[in-house]
């Protein structure tokens, strides 16, 4: 068999799970949409879901970035403003500090 080298061509999923501290919630909530905004400007067909805790006693979140192709998410990894929002976000996370 030849070996080949395929491209998967069409919409990318990235999904990030993050328990979030009880007393971040509110501070969280607005960080999501903050990354909303800034994905969307290294793709602006880019749809971003997210799942929200079921009940009090769990404050695990679930965001789901769909780009529209594996490009746009690679350029957005790749970015300072993806790294900065990173950043941001851990202290908000169950177990860091």
């Amino acid at each position: 068999m030849e070996d080949v080298d395929r491209t998967i061509e069409g919409p990318v999923t990235f999904v990030v799970t993050r328990d979030i501290k009880p007393e971040a919630i509110r501070k969280y909530e607005e960080w999501v949409e903050n990354l909303g905004v800034e994905a969307r400007k290294f793709d602006p067909n880019l749809s971003m879901t997210v799942i929200k805790p079921s009940n009090q006693q769990n404050n695990q979140y679930v965001v789901i970035l769909s780009f529209t192709c594996q490009e746009k998410l690679d350029d957005w990894e790749s970015s300072d403003v993806r790294r900065q929002l990173h950043g941001e976000v851990k202290s908000m996370e169950k177990g860091n500090a």
